[in-house]
């Protein structure tokens, strides 16, 4: 049986390093997503598609440089489909923390667009601890950004 090579240890060593850095990259997106949202203290909330979109480009290119480290055809193929998709990446975004809060508080949540990149999030009654809710969008901002990777 053949010895694993240097190449394959360090191919391994820097994949840890990417997924490291993409799980980085998604705590920062949902945290910064979810600061204005909580709760328990309001029982509704806007998030502007338009303004969520310039909040989250320094993070997002902070994550090719951190990238680029390790590799840096990836670092470019990352920054590739981000650039694909900055149009419709902080809606799909937006849609998952949708998602996420349908599945916790069900009939609780009200959703209205109320306009093109404009929603509003309406909570009808007050929910509990929305750690979970964070927890599941973060591992969702995770896979989206894998798949950006890997693609």
């Amino acid at each position: 049986m053949p010895k694993p090579q240097y190449n394959d240890r360090k191919e391994a060593l820097s994949g840890m390093a990417l997924e490291k850095i993409l799980y980085d990259a998604s705590e920062r997106l949902s945290s910064q997503i979810l600061s204005g949202i909580s709760p328990e203290r309001e029982m509704s909330f806007k998030i502007d598609v338009w303004e969520l979109e310039n909040l989250l480009l320094p993070a997002l290119n902070a994550t090719v440089n951190e990238i680029r480290i390790f590799d840096e055809m990836k670092a470019e193929d990352f920054s590739f489909e981000l650039k694909r998709r900055r149009n419709t990446l902080a809606h799909d975004l937006v849609n998952l923390l949708i998602e996420c809060m349908r599945d916790a508080y069900r009939d609780d949540v009200v959703v209205d667009h109320i306009a093109t990149k404009v929603v509003s999030i309406r909570f009808l009654k007050r929910v509990g601890n929305i750690f979970a809710v964070k927890r599941e969008f973060t591992n969702m901002v995770h896979d989206v950004l894998w798949h950006l990777l890997w693609k």
